[in-house]
């Protein structure tokens, strides 16, 4: 719970609105107050918490994402250095063999962790020739 000490000119409404709570919950926790409406310079006013939930924590990247790749990485290595499973990488990524040579600047898919269904990891894809 917070404190404010009333100044000259302040009325329980705009404590309350400078506060964003409402009047109503402002009276409620300051019942050593008789009249809301008549309040004395230097009181002190008890200014409730009001609860609100905490917000999610921001992920460290968001993905799927698009890398580009640099001449001569291949999806092996890609994820083998971004700890992704090798087989979502081929999942996402069909058209390239695992260790086959990818071009400079090709665009690969990194894969969400929520996004990849836990039974395609036993499939198995063709090669791309």
């Amino acid at each position: 719970m917070l404190i404010h000490t009333v100044r000259k000119g302040d009325t329980m409404w705009q404590i309350a609105k400078a506060h964003n709570i409402s009047l109503e919950a402002l009276i409620a926790a300051n019942p050593q107050i008789a009249d809301p409406n008549y309040i004395l310079p230097g009181s002190i006013i008890n200014i409730p918490c009001m609860w609100q939930p905490e917000p999610p924590p921001e992920p460290e990247e968001q993905r799927p994402y698009i890398y580009i790749a640099a001449e001569g990485d291949n999806l092996a290595n890609i994820a083998k250095n971004l700890l992704i499973p090798l087989a979502k990488m081929v999942y996402y990524n069909r058209i390239y063999a695992k260790t086959e040579s990818l071009p400079a600047k090709t665009r690969i898919i990194i894969p969400s962790d929520e996004s990849y269904p836990a039974d395609m990891a036993q499939q198995r894809y063709p090669r791309r020739r």
